[in-house]
C-alpha cells in the first residue's frame, strides 16, 4: 500500500492557498493551527492522497542491513524497510518532505538519508524503530547527495555539491575531504581537485576499457592542470569557452582572434 502526495503545480498551489486562508481565518482568534504530522516541518499541508498498491518501483536506492535480514529503500519520496527474503514493506517516513538515498549504520540501528524536510536539501539520520530523527546538517544553499556511514559508525560521508565532506552523527560543521594540492599550478595557483564527478567518470572509463582506475584518474588531474596552466582571465562560463576556443585553434596552428 502506498501513498502518494501530489505534486503538480495545481495543486501545489491550491494546497497553499487553503493553507493561508485557514490561517488568517483563525488569526482573529489568536489560536495556533495544529501541525499535521503528515507535514514533516513544511508549511504546506497535504489535503489529498491517491492509495494504491504497487509491487514495481524505478530509479530506487536499495541498501541492505548489515545482518542481512532488511531491505530499506525509497520510493516516490518515502523511506520504507521490508524483509530481504521480500513481503510487505512498512513505512520508515511519511509525509510531504522528499526522502531519498538511505544507507544503513553499521549496526544497523539508524539510516541515514537526504530529505527537504526543513525547506533545504540535508541529510538526516532516523532510528530504524522510528524513536527518534536527527538532522545531520543545516542550510537552504547546498545540495548532499549519496550518504554512507563511516565502518565505526560515527561519522557520515556525503557528496556535498560535488565534493567528498565528512560529518560527526551529532552534526556540525563537518570537513572536506578531497582538496587540490597547493602549489600544482593549476586554476587559481592549485591543482584541480580530483572532485567527486572526475571519480565517477574516470571509474566509468576503467569499466569500459579496462585501464587502471589511478592511472586515469592522474591523466585527468594532469589534463586540467594543462588547461589551467597560465591562465589568469576571466572564469566566468563565457571567459572559460574562449580560453578553451583560444587554445584548440593554438594546437590546430591557427593565431587567436584579433591577432
Amino acid at each position: 500500500m502506498q501513498t502518494l502526495r501530489l505534486w503538480s503545480g495545481i495543486a501545489v498551489i491550491l494546497t497553499a492557498t487553503l493553507f493561508t486562508d485557514e490561517v488568517a481565518a483563525q488569526g482573529g482568534r489568536g489560536a495556533a493551527t495544529p501541525r499535521d504530522p503528515m507535514q514533516e516541518g513544511l508549511p504546506l499541508r497535504p489535503t489529498r492522497t491517491a492509495t494504491f498498491n504497487t509491487k514495481v518501483g524505478h530509479w530506487m536506492s536499495v541498501d541492505v542491513s548489515p545482518n542481512g535480514q532488511t531491505l530499506v529503500f525509497d520510493l516516490l519520496g518515502d523511506l520504507y524497510t521490508m524483509p530481504s527474503s521480500g513481503g510487505k514493506a512498512t513505512p520508515l517516513t511519511r509525509g510531504m518532505a522528499f526522502d531519498g538515498q538511505p544507507r544503513f549504520s553499521p549496526d544497523g540501528r539508524r539510516v541515514v538519508f537526504v530529505s527537504d524536510r526543513d525547506g533545504g536539501w540535508n541529510l538526516w539520520t532516523i532510528a530504524v524503530d522510528k524513536s527518534d530523527t536527527n538532522q545531520v546538517t543545516r542550510g537552504k544553499q547546498n545540495t548532499y547527495y549519496s550518504p554512507d556511514y563511516t565502518p565505526d559508525g560515527k561519522y557520515i560521508v556525503a557528496t556535498k555539491d560535488t565534493k567528498l565532506w565528512i560529518y560527526h552523527v551529532d552534526g556540525g560543521q563537518g570537513q572536506q575531504l578531497i582538496r587540490g594540492d597547493a602549489g600544482g599550478g593549476g586554476r587559481g595557483g592549485a591543482a584541480p581537485a580530483a572532485d567527486v564527478l572526475r571519480q565517477r567518470m574516470c571509474r566509468y572509463q576503467a569499466a569500459e576499457t579496462g585501464r587502471r582506475y589511478e592511472e586515469l584518474l592522474q591523466e585527468s588531474v594532469m589534463k586540467s592542470q594543462a588547461f589551467w596552466a597560465g591562465y589568469d582571465g576571466d572564469r566566468s562560463l563565457a571567459g572559460i569557452l574562449r580560453h578553451r576556443f583560444q587554445r584548440r585553434a593554438l594546437a590546430q596552428g591557427m593565431p587567436p582572434k584579433g591577432e
